[in-house]
Parts: structure tokens; sequence; C-alpha cells
């Protein structure tokens, strides 16, 4: 009997400046080698699914074709964290597909409602999803999610991470596939003191919702393994001033809502420049302008919360390993073309780096100290040095596709970062019509971080509004 091959694909789908990917496992059958052959789904999932508000129609324009091609229910579905171009699709995915795991990040209300003041004006649904994020995605999709994981910030004080897994041997007929999820945690009373409503959501015996530290990484029956991070608090944002003012602000929107419906425009207006007045006068009155050094600091600090996803096979070292990537070109609002017809045919796979096959979704994190001209140092870290030691050096070194962080937008990067990284693959979704001259600030990328790249040799693929990214490759033992 053949051994059992398996496929794997990275899809980072074109919708401009956010971020919507999406990723499958296949096992091949042996009967055919040609096609068309028999390949069945094993796992699915998404990190993400957005992009910010002058394109918003088109990330859920692309969600809409997603939902439409993919039979397979969703497996896993990461949300990185509350910004308006990684989840104004959610709805379009929440509505219309059933997903087994809804992975989100923890984040106390202060560093919630922040966002709201960063994208202004905040919609009603954007309201309800930051205020409350499991009650917003209970009111959608009711039992179509299946488990919530809530990944609690990081303690570097934790205990010890996980040790990667041997990797077994899978039979040649596997009616089911077992998934092991992380380890259960216990939340901290620090982080249950601010009577925020989310808590209510969960309850203490509530079966839905998984609360998980992220030290033990979700497995697919020792086949595959998706590990989370959700970095630490924002110190200063955990004042008790602050966020008794938050909470009184948060209770007196919410007893406006009539029949869990969120109130209209006028009232939600009010709840915004009621946080606005918070956040204001605890950190020292009104913003002056954008390069006011006290709240616009703190709204860029929101970059810092991005919940991580590293994906790879279990132990890559142990496997035979290929890989592909493909970029290609779409239309402005047309149906994407199925995937599969783009990766697997023909069956011809490169076999550079055929160890390193795993990727790194980071969001929007800060690779850096938040400032490109600031350089890391003890008083401003760097975030690096923790991510190697969370998913260890073992998995660092297996990813072959990273995400660059906040659509290589300078303050998230430094100067020399991607030698930290072994990776031979950096995909950058973003508008790219940014630059030094570009009218907005928030048109990415930006052009040192690509100059960045390029000096190191490594390869960046363009996802913008119409060129997405598929990677993808087979393993087998």
């Amino acid at each position: 009997m053949p051994d059992p091959v398996f496929r794997f694909h990275y899809d980072f789908h074109p919708v401009s400046q956010g971020l919507f990917a999406s990723g499958r496992l296949t096992r091949y059958s042996q009967v055919a080698r040609v096609p068309p052959a028999r390949e069945r789904t094993i796992f699915e999932w998404i990190y993400d699914c957005g992009s910010w508000r002058q394109e918003q129609e088109l990330a859920i324009s692309r969600a809409r074709d997603y939902v439409k091609r993919t039979r397979h229910r969703i497996n896993l579905l990461t949300i990185s964290h509350f910004d308006h171009d990684h989840v104004c699709a959610l709805r379009e995915i929440l509505s219309r597909k059933r997903i087994d795991f809804l992975a989100i990040p923890y984040r106390p209300p202060a560093e919630r409602l922040l966002i709201l003041l960063r994208n202004p004006p905040a919609t009603p649904d954007g309201i309800a999803w930051t205020v409350d994020p499991i009650g917003y995605v209970r009111s959608i999709a009711g039992r179509r999610v299946k488990k919530i994981i809530l990944v609690l910030p990081d303690d570097p004080h934790g205990g010890e991470r996980a040790a990667i897994e041997p990797t077994p041997t899978p039979t040649e007929k596997k009616p089911r596939w077992k998934i092991r999820l992380p380890d259960r945690s216990r939340v901290p009373n620090e982080l249950r003191r601010w009577d925020d409503p989310l808590w209510q959501s969960v309850g203490d015996t509530e079966e839905s919702v998984i609360v998980v530290d992220g030290r033990t990484p979700m497995t697919i029956d020792g086949l595959w393994e998706f590990l989370f991070y959700n970095p630490v608090l924002i110190a200063a944002l955990q004042d008790d001033v602050l966020n008794e003012k938050l909470k009184t602000a948060t209770k007196d929107f919410e007893g406006r809502w009539v029949d869990d419906k969120v109130p209209d425009a006028n009232s939600c207006r009010d709840f915004i420049e009621a946080l606005r007045d918070a956040y204001d006068e605890t950190f020292g009155g009104p913003v002056k302008g954008p390069d006011d050094p006290r709240l616009p600091r703190l709204l860029k600090a929101r970059n810092a919360v991005s919940l991580q996803m590293y994906s790879g096979p279990v132990g890559p070292a142990n496997l035979t390993l290929t890989f592909r990537t493909t970029e290609y070109q779409n239309e402005a609002n047309s149906t994407l073309t199925n995937p599969k017809s783009q990766v697997t045919v023909p069956y011809t796979w490169d076999r550079d780096h055929a160890k390193k096959v795993s990727v790194f979704y980071s969001g929007d994190i800060w690779f850096g100290s938040g400032c490109w001209k600031r350089r890391p140092s003890a008083k401003h870290p760097q975030i690096l040095p923790r991510i190697r030691e969370w998913f260890t050096d073992e998995r660092i070194k297996a990813v072959r596709v990273l995400q660059v962080p906040h659509h290589a937008a300078k303050d998230n990067w430094f100067p020399g970062a991607v030698t930290e990284w072994e990776a031979s693959e950096f995909v950058v979704t973003a508008s790219w019509r940014g630059g030094a001259s570009a009218s907005s600030r928030h048109l990415h990328p930006h052009y040192e971080v690509l100059s960045d790249l390029a000096t190191s040799g490594r390869m960046v693929r363009k996802c913008d509004g119409l060129q997405g990214v598929i990677c993808s490759g087979s393993f087998h033992w």
C-alpha cells in the first residue's frame, strides 16, 4: 500500500488594504496520479477577512465568492484583532457558513474600545463587535459556530512551552480526523476586574467557549498544528480610573439597546464621544494633531495586540515535502477561479527549501519598537525575541511564508528585521498605492520596508486588490 499523500494550500485573497487569508489541508488519493484525482478536504481555515473602508465592498465580495465555492465547512476562523480592515467581511462568513472553531484574542475593554476612535465613523455593526465580540458572533451565527476559542494575553512568567511532538504515521484509511484543542486555562482575576461585557457572554460553565493561554497547539491527529500567540497587555491602558469611565459609558450605551439591536447612529455617535472624552481626560487633554505624542501613540499601540498564528506540519523535519507559489490576477469584481485548477494542475513542484513549508500569520503586530527611527532597546524592546521563544526555534525555522505585519507599514518594522526570519517568501497584503509621497499615511507598503526586504534577496509576493497569492505543496512519509 503506498504512503498517504497530503496537500496544503495557503491563499492570500486580493482585498487591497486589508487581510483575507485562507488555507486548506487535503488528502490525496493514491488510486490515480493524474487529474482528475480524488482529493478529500481534511481541514479548512481562515485568518482575518476585511479591507479598509474605501474598499470594504471588495472584501465582502471576495468573502461571498469564497463561501460559494467552498463546500467544506470552515474548521477554524481566526481573527487577529478588531480593526475594520480585518473584520468587515466577518458577517458575510458568519451568516453563511458553519464554523467549528472561532479563535479571537482577549483584550480588555480599554484596548478594544480604543479602536473605535481610530477608525471613525464607527458603524453600529463595528461597535457591537468591539463591545462584546462573543455576543456579536452569537447574534449573527447562533449555533453555526460550534466553539469559540478565547486566547488570553501572554504572561511572560507563565509555564513552559510545549515541545513539538513526534509525527505519527497515519493509517491509509482514516474515516475521521481527530482534532486536539489547546489546553484550557483559568481566567486570571486581574482580567475579570473590569466588569467586561464579554465575560457575561462566556460564563463560568459555558461549554461553547474555551479559554486558553495558547501555550499548547491545536493539532489535527498529529498531522498538522496551529499555535497562537496573544501579546502582553498595554500597560498604559490598565488604569482603573479610565476603565471605570469606560464601563459607565458602555453600560449607558447598552441601556439604549432594544431587543438586542444596536441603537441608531446618533446613539452610536454619543457613545464614541463619551469614549473620546474618557481617553482624553486620562491622557492629558484633547488630541492636538497627528503628531501629538499622547493619544496617537496609544492609537498606534493597538497594533501590538494582534493574535498571531503559526500553521504547518507537526515535526516537518521528518517529512518529505514539496512546495510551489503562484501569483494570479483577477478583474476588480470578478469571481475568483477555483484555486484547485491553479494549484494542482500540473503536478510539478519546486523542491527548494523542501523542509520549510509552514506559514506565519502576523496580523498587524509590531516587530520593532513601534517607530522606524527608534531602534529596539531595553526601554523600547522589540517583540521578536519573545515570538521566537513562544513558537520555538524549530517552528520559526520551518516557516516558508511570512505575512508581513500591518501591510508593510514603516512603524511595524525596523531596519534589519528581515534577518530575524529564515522565511524565503514574504507576502505583502496592501493597496500598493503608498510610498514616501503618498497623500494618505495609511497607504502601504512603505518603500523603506520593501527596501529592507529586497536587500535580503528574499522573494516579496504582492497581494493587492487585483493580484492574489497561492502557496501550495504536498508531503508524505
